[in-house]
């Protein structure tokens, strides 16, 4: 009789221990399903924090038309479903603009001529560093040439005495700008 008493309590202890190695490893295996969640959210607000901290991260873009301007020196891609039209093609100023609502401007000036112009437009507080293409530049909200309050972002980056003005905000304009090149010369 003390027999199968040992045994009854060893068959308990063996199914508890059973019981307890499966509870065991049904928590480490929740904490690591947990664990595997707060690092895909942790790498998707990483992420949203670049997009947010750098206006020129990379997205991929699909679908995209190359643009190149071999005579000014540089090259992008926009949206194949947007149009590009060149306002103006003269040997001191380039203008072009891409989409219906011209999501993207860019302009080229003789640096000389423009600079004091923007100094005197540029809304203090608004400026910070950034780059273009490798090269150094600025970003900043300028009172609109007309007068009227309203302010325009612009990003501006100096090369070989000329003026790159970019204008526009939002994902449409980053993700070109984000693919701006100055053509290397030979």
């Amino acid at each position: 009789m003390f027999k199968k008493e040992i045994s009854s309590i060893t068959g308990i202890i063996i199914v508890l221990s059973f019981a307890l190695t499966a509870a065991i490893i049904v928590i480490i295996f929740q904490d690591l399903v947990v664990q595997g969640i707060a690092i895909s959210e942790r790498n998707r607000k990483f992420s949203e924090f670049i997009k947010e901290i750098d206006p020129y991260y990379k997205r991929e873009v699909k679908e995209m038309t190359y643009y190149n301007n071999e005579e000014r020196g540089f090259h992008f891609k926009y949206p194949e479903n947007l149009s590009l039209e060149i306002i103006a093609d003269k040997e001191d100023m380039f203008s072009l603009s891409v989409g219906e609502n011209k999501e993207f401007r860019m302009n080229i000036y003789e640096a000389k001529k423009m600079e004091d112009y923007i100094e005197e437009r540029k809304i203090s507080g608004t400026e910070s560093a950034t780059k273009v293409s490798g090269y150094e530049g600025n970003f900043f909200h300028i009172i609109d040439q007309t007068g009227e309050d309203e302010y325009i972002p612009k990003t501006i980056v100096r090369k070989d005495e000329k003026l790159y003005s970019f204008v526009g905000e939002g994902d449409v304009f980053d993700d070109i700008l984000s693919t701006f090149s100055f053509a290397e010369k030979e």
